[in-house]
Parts: C-alpha cells; sequence; structure tokens
C-alpha cells in the first residue's frame, strides 16, 4: 500500500492536481486495500487460479473498506477513491459497475497506481514484470480499463515514455 500511495501521489502531482487532493491521494493510496483484512490469508496467497465464490469474496474488498472507514467523518473525501479503485472506464469494474467521469478521479488514479504496482511485483501467482511491460499493457487496456490520462501520467512519472520513444526508434532503425 505504501508503494500504491507514492505512485498515486506521484501521478496526481504530475496531472497537476491541487496540493490536498494530492495529499489525499496519497492516504488513499496507503487505506486502498484496508478491507482486505477481512479475508483470508489463504485466499490472499493462493497460487491456483480463484474460484467464483473466492473472487466474489475478494471483491468485497472497497466496500468493507468503506464500512470500516466511513465513520471516520475526516476521512470522507478520501473514501470515493479507496471504495472505486476497481472500477474500469467500460463500466465493468466493481463495486458499483462505474465507467468513464462518472468513476471518481481518485479511483482511476489508484486504479492504475495499484495495478502497475501489483504488475511489477512478483505475487503468489505471478512473477513481475519489468516498468515498461506493466505500461504497455496498461495502455492496451486503455480506454477500456483504464483512463488514458492517468496512464499517460504513469508513464511519465516513470519515465517510460521517453524509453517506449527510444526503443521505437531503435526498432524502426533496424
Amino acid at each position: 500500500s505504501g508503494r500504491v500511495a507514492e505512485l498515486a501521489e506521484k501521478i496526481g502531482a504530475k496531472m497537476k492536481l491541487p496540493s490536498k487532493e494530492v495529499l489525499q491521494l496519497k492516504l488513499a493510496g496507503e487505506l486502498h486495500d484496508i478491507g482486505l483484512v477481512a479475508i483470508s490469508d489463504s485466499m490472499l496467497n493462493s497460487r491456483q487460479s480463484l474460484g467464483a465464490d473466492a473472487f466474489r469474496k475478494i471483491q468485497e474488498h472497497p466496500e468493507i473498506a468503506n464500512e470500516v472507514l466511513s465513520p471516520l467523518k475526516s476521512l470522507e473525501n478520501v473514501l470515493p477513491g479507496i471504495v472505486h479503485h476497481h472500477e474500469r472506464m467500460n463500466g465493468t469494474g466493481y463495486p458499483d459497475k462505474l465507467s468513464g467521469d462518472a468513476i471518481p478521479l481518485a479511483g482511476r488514479i489508484l486504479a492504475v497506481a495499484d495495478t502497475y504496482d501489483a504488475m511489477t511485483h512478483d505475487r503468489p501467482h505471478s512473477g513481475a514484470m519489468t516498468a515498461l511491460a506493466a505500461v504497455e499493457e496498461l495502455r492496451r487496456c486503455t480506454p477500456d480499463g483504464y483512463d488514458e490520462k492517468c496512464v499517460r501520467a504513469l508513464a511519465e512519472v516513470m519515465n517510460i515514455s521517453q524509453i517506449s520513444h527510444a526503443l521505437q526508434q531503435a526498432t524502426v532503425s533496424l
């Protein structure tokens, strides 16, 4: 969560969001998966593909986070990002199947930061990708899955735009 928070903060700053929103993004990143405390470790650390029931249980974590955190009035501006960080631009995400601009910007930023972090670190069921491969995968899944502006900001934060461009130029030269 710390890595996601740092990355979300950098994306927000790159997108020139007000400093208060950038700090809220960082806090949302730190808390985005707090609902996973209600999910068994065996399910979370499984090396096998999850069945439909287990996947549905894991999909409840944003709503669990909302239940846990909503009594804290100081987090009311942070909650939308936490609750909606698994929504997808085409409406296929969860928990509310929001699409496009109906997804809070913080949720769209957290989705990119969280997915990038998941792809670039070893998981029980998959190995880490390179930063370039992860950004290219996010780009491939844009605009259906991820907000193009958020993915572009991530690429700039990670200096992937320059690397990708250099690789394309090198390939053309060959």
